[in-house]
C-alpha cells in the first residue's frame, strides 16, 4: 500500500534529479580533533566534504553529549555507542544532496544576501557593529581564507533556502486525501524485536576459555587498553553518600518562628523515625512518599552548601540544619562509599569473556534462532512471551495500533516493505530478518478511524514527509562508498 502511495506522490520530482547525484568517497583517514586538513572525505555531485568539516561536526556533536552527560569527556566506546562518527557523515551527505538540490532548482543566495549574513554574526562586532579586522584576525586565527568561510555561508544559505521551499510546498486536495485515508486506517499489532548483538551477553564462556585466552599477550594487551577506556567512567568507584533529607521552607513565619519549627523537628528525630517525618514534614514534592531518600550521589552533584554537610557527617547520623538556595535541610546520612581506584585485575576476566562472546559468531545466531521460534510459538501466550522477553530483554509493543504513514513510532523501525506486508497481512504472525535484527509481528484486523488532528499542524507534516521520500529516495539511487574501518 505505501509502496504504491510513495511512486505516485515522489517519482515525478525525484526523477528530475536521479543521475545527477553520485557519491562517490576517496576516504583517506580522519583526525578525532578538530584542525583543518587538505584530504577531503567525500564528495557528492561537484560538492566537496573535507576532513575539516567531518572533524567539526564529529567535536560538535562530542560537545553536545559532553554536556548532556554534566560536562564529563566522552570515552571511545561511548562514542562508537553513540554512532557519533555515522550521524556526523550522515548529516554532511544530508546537507551536500540539498546543495544539488539548490543548483538544479536554481535556488541560490547572492553575494550581498551572503555578505549581509556575515555581517550580522555577534562574533564578527565590536560595539555591536561589523568589524572587519575582527573577523579577518577570527578566521586566520581559526585557519580559514574569507573565501572559504564564504563559501560554507553560501552552502549553508542555501540549504536553508531549499528546506524553506519544501517546507512550503503546496499540498494537493488529492495528495492529502490519499494520507488522511493511509493515516485513518490502523491495525493492532504486538511487535517484538531481537537484537542480535545484545545477545552476545547470554552466550555462555567457562573458565577454562577465559584462561587460554589470556595466555596470548596479544589478547591481554586488548583486555588493558577496554579497561583504560572504561576505567573512570565504569570501574573507577567515586566517594559516595546515601542520603535522606528533609527541605523546610520560611513561609509567612518570622525569622525566629521558622527558626523555632526547625530545631522543634530536629529535637524529634532519630535515624529510626526519620522516614516517617520526612513524609509528614518535608516541602521537598518528591521526598514526601519515599522518607526523603535522594538515593546513592557523588560529590558535585548537589549544591555546595548541601554536599559539604554530607560528606562531612559520618555515617548514621543526622546534620544540624544547612542553608541553601531552596530552603533548609536536615540530613540523614545513612551510608558512604570511599574513593576507590579500579584495578586492572578485578576486570580482566569480565572484559576476557566480553572478547570471547564476541567472537562466538556460530553460538549467537544459534541462540537468536532459538529465540526467534519461542517467540514465534508464544506471540499470543503473554504469559510465556513475558518470560521470555524478561530473560533476554527484548523489545516488545503491545496492543499498538498503527498506520500505513507513520508505522510503529519509537522503539522499533518498520521501513515501508515491512508495513506493505502488515497492512496486506491481517490476523497472521509474521516474521522478518535483518543483519542485526530478528522481528516477530502479530497483526489484528483493519479498521478505520476518525482524524481529529489540527489540519494546519498535519499540512506541516505532510509537507515535511514529502521532502523526507524525496530525500530518501535520492540516497537509496545513490552510489555511496566508504574505505574499511572510516567509521571504526
Amino acid at each position: 500500500m505505501s509502496n504504491t502511495f510513495q511512486k505516485k506522490t515522489s517519482a515525478i520530482i525525484v526523477q528530475i534529479f536521479i543521475g545527477l547525484i553520485i557519491v562517490g568517497f576517496m576516504f583517506t583517514g580522519y583526525q578525532t580533533g578538530f584542525g583543518p586538513t587538505v584530504n577531503n572525505v567525500a564528495s557528492v555531485g561537484k560538492y566537496q566534504i573535507s576532513g575539516r568539516e567531518f572533524n567539526s561536526e564529529i567535536n560538535r556533536r562530542i560537545q553536545f553529549y559532553t554536556q548532556m552527560s554534566g560536562g564529563k569527556s566522552l570515552s571511545s566506546v561511548q562514542i562508537k555507542k553513540f554512532g557519533i562518527r555515522e550521524s556526523a557523515l550522515e548529516s554532511l551527505i544530508s546537507k551536500k544532496l540539498f546543495l544539488v538540490l539548490s543548483d538544479d532548482m536554481g535556488i541560490s543566495p547572492g553575494s550581498e544576501q551572503i555578505k549581509e549574513e556575515i555581517k550580522n554574526l555577534p562574533y564578527f562586532k565590536t560595539n555591536d557593529q561589523f568589524d572587519i579586522n575582527l573577523y579577518k584576525n577570527l578566521l586566520n586565527a581559526n585557519q580559514f581564507s574569507t573565501q572559504e568561510f564564504e563559501n560554507t555561508m553560501k552552502e549553508d544559505l542555501s540549504v536553508k533556502l531549499v528546506k524553506e521551499m519544501l517546507d512550503n510546498v503546496p499540498i494537493s486536495k488529492g495528495y492529502e486525501t490519499t494520507i488522511s485515508k493511509l493515516k485513518n486506517t490502523v491495525i493492532p499489532i504486538d511487535a517484538v524485536s531481537i537484537n542480535l548483538n545484545s545477545l552476545e551477553t547470554y552466550i555462555e564462556v567457562t573458565p577454562k576459555e577465559i584462561e587460554e585466552f589470556l595466555k596470548d599477550e596479544t589478547n591481554i594487551n586488548r583486555a588493558k587498553s577496554i579497561f583504560n577506556e572504561r576505567k573512570s567512567q565504569k570501574y573507577d568507584q567515586a566517594e559516595e553518600v546515601l542520603a535522606s533529607h528533609i527541605l523546610l521552607k520560611k513561609d509567612k513565619e518570622s525569622d525566629s518562628e521558622f527558626e523555632k519549627k526547625v530545631q522543634d523537628l530536629l529535637k524529634k528525630l532519630n535515624t529510626k523515625n526519620f522516614a516517617e517525618l520526612a513524609n509528614k514534614n518535608t516541602q521537598d514534592p518528591s521526598g514526601k512518599k519515599n522518607g526523603g531518600d535522594l538515593n546513592w550521589f557523588p560529590r558535585g552533584r548537589m549544591v555546595p552548601e548541601f554536599d559539604k554537610v554530607a560528606f562531612s557527617t559520618p555515617k548514621g547520623q543526622i546534620s544540624s540544619p544547612v542553608k541553601t538556595q531552596f530552603g533548609t535541610h536536615i540530613i540523614y546520612v545513612r551510608n558512604k562509599k570511599d574513593k576507590k581506584d579500579a584495578k586492572f585485575e578485578d576486570y580482566r576476566a569480565e572484559i576476557s569473556k566480553e572478547l570471547i562472546q564476541k567472537k562466538k559468531t556460530n553460538e549467537k545466531n544459534t541462540l537468536a534462532e532459538k529465540i526467534f521460534s519461542d517467540v514465534k510459538t508464544n506471540i499470543k501466550n503473554e504469559k510465556n512471551l513475558s518470560t521470555i522477553i524478561a530473560k533476554y530483554k527484548l523489545t516488545h509493543v503491545s496492543n499498538n495500533e498503527i498506520n500505513a504513514i507513520d508505522g510503529l513510532k519509537g522503539k522499533i523501525n518498520l521501513e515501508d516493505q515491512k508495513l506493505d506486508q502488515i497492512f496486506n497481512s491481517p490476523n497472521q504472525v509474521l516474521e522478518f530478518k535483518d543483519i542485526n535484527q530478528y522481528l516477530v509481528i502479530s497483526t489484528g484486523s483493519q479498521k478505520t478511524v476518525e482524524n481529529k488532528g489540527d489540519k494546519t499542524s498535519e499540512s506541516f507534516a505532510l509537507a515535511r514527509k514529502l521532502q523526507d521520500k524525496i530525500m530518501k529516495t535520492l540516497k537509496e539511487n545513490t552510489s555511496i562508498k566508504t574505505t574499511r574501518g572510516l567509521l571504526d
